[in-house]
């Protein structure tokens, strides 16, 4: 069929490439972790029943105090090896996603010339990449702790209790992220708590990211910004914000950005360290091709774009969620 083939060269050549970069945007997390994360480069891997899985490896504590095994020393000492173990790894199962889009036979034939069928495949296209983008970052912020389809969820990440990476969350604290019910509108008080508890972890390293709901946003803005109620009516902003890449425009708390994420769950707040986050991809997106079904009985072409990949984390004390936020 002469119009499959054209309706596929440009897909390939216009849009393929295109909704590959733009499926990570709109999120200011999912185009931090997801977008920068290539193909392939997934870090360590162990044979499973179901294929290769990832390890994220963990040093989780400190070793212990066997005599010798660590501190200054004389040249007659004898060094003595410590038997604690610290190091450990949680294993992640890959997942995937598609897109599935169709195209009516009839249409094809009613569309001629490339300029038609580039708006054709466009209209599919914006659809398919609006629809991965949702169903990635709101995965991205969910319970999920890894056993069903679904990536690994950022509320689950934070979880008190539940089994993440083959690690039980109730029998390991060094598991468990930080996490508490505000009840209340946001106060730096609040931002502050999650902020030290994040940091006294890992080698003290201050959280690089927190993101909130657009409403728990818009009432920390209103409560800690001020208005001048003169003819324009400006606002000043109590702490300057800065821009990040994408054109996200984010508050600042102790220099690290705040920003509202529109995938972010509603009256939430999450204070990360993207640097124990990562996206590891198996397969960046690619497209089945376009393909007539009429041998199956269904008058219409059909294509299928996907990609393999994981979220995963190896330190979850680093990573901190407020619920129960009250939104403007």
């Amino acid at each position: 069929m002469a119009k499959l083939s054209e309706i596929q060269a440009i897909t390939r050549r216009y849009y393929l490439p295109v909704l590959v970069d733009q499926v990570y945007e709109k999120s200011p997390l999912l185009r931090r972790i997801f977008k920068v994360a290539e193909e392939g480069k997934f870090g360590m891997g162990v044979l499973s029943a179901t294929g290769r899985d990832i390890v994220e490896p963990l040093e989780y504590q400190e070793t212990g105090d066997v005599s010798g095994s660590h501190g200054a020393y004389d040249c007659d000492d004898t060094w003595s090896g410590d038997t604690t173990e610290n190091i450990t790894g949680a294993v992640y199962n890959w997942k995937q996603y598609h897109s599935t889009i169709k195209i009516c036979l009839i249409n094809l034939q009613k569309n001629t010339g490339a300029a038609r069928m580039i708006d054709l495949a466009a209209i599919r296209f914006r659809a398919a990449t609006k629809n991965l983008r949702k169903d990635i970052a709101t995965d991205m912020y969910s319970t999920e702790l890894g056993a069903t389809k679904k990536i690994v969820g950022l509320r689950g990440i934070t979880a008190q209790t539940g089994t993440l990476g083959n690690i039980d969350k109730a029998t390991n604290a060094f598991w468990q992220g930080y996490n508490k019910a505000v009840g209340a509108a946001l106060t730096w008080a609040h931002l502050n708590d999650a902020y030290v508890k994040t940091k006294k972890y890992g080698a003290g390293e201050t959280p690089t990211i927190i993101v909130g709901s657009e409403g728990a946003l818009q009432k920390y803005e209103d409560n800690y910004t001020k208005v001048d109620t003169g003819t324009h009516g400006v606002r000043y902003l109590v702490t300057p914000g800065k821009v990040l890449a994408g054109g996200f425009r984010a508050f600042s708390f102790k220099g690290t950005p705040f920003v509202s994420d529109p995938f972010c769950p509603s009256s939430t707040v999450f204070v990360l360290n993207e640097n124990f986050l990562h996206a590891r991809k198996l397969l960046e997106f690619v497209d089945t091709g376009w393909k007539s079904l009429e041998i199956n009985g269904k008058d219409w072409v059909q294509n299928t774009i996907k990609g393999y990949f994981a979220f995963t984390c190896n330190m979850c004390k680093k990573q901190g969620y407020l619920s129960n936020v009250t939104e403007a």
